[in-house]
């Protein structure tokens, strides 16, 4: 996670998350971030204090959340056969989130 000035303020070891297992990223706001990719219809949602937003609703830039989805990298995107476990391959989508940054004067959550 980066604030406005391109300061690296959040950040999460790389981990396997999912609808049951949201991904919770401390950070040097007061708040965790919680980040819930959601597999059936490919997309991420994301709750932060009282701020919910997600990937696949949420891309009105005049909104005070929103997400900007670009395409899959490789083009192909995701690609996997549970029968081999050779043939899958790691995908990235690239988006870029913004969302308001909860301040009320309390400790990070990182506990720095």
């Amino acid at each position: 996670m980066w604030d406005v000035s391109g300061a690296q303020i959040g950040y999460v070891d790389r981990t396997v998350a999912g609808a049951g297992n949201p991904l919770l990223m401390k950070s040097k706001l007061e708040n965790t971030l919680e980040v819930t990719p959601e597999n059936q219809k490919d997309y991420i949602q994301f709750t932060l204090g009282g701020q919910s937003w997600a990937t696949n609703k949420d891309n009105d830039e005049s909104a005070p959340t929103y997400c900007k989805v670009g395409g899959w990298d490789p083009r192909a995107g995701p690609l996997c056969n549970e029968f081999d476990s050779g043939t899958a391959q790691e995908s990235k989508r690239q988006m870029d989130c913004y969302f308001q940054c909860p301040w009320g004067g309390g400790a990070t959550s990182d506990g720095s």
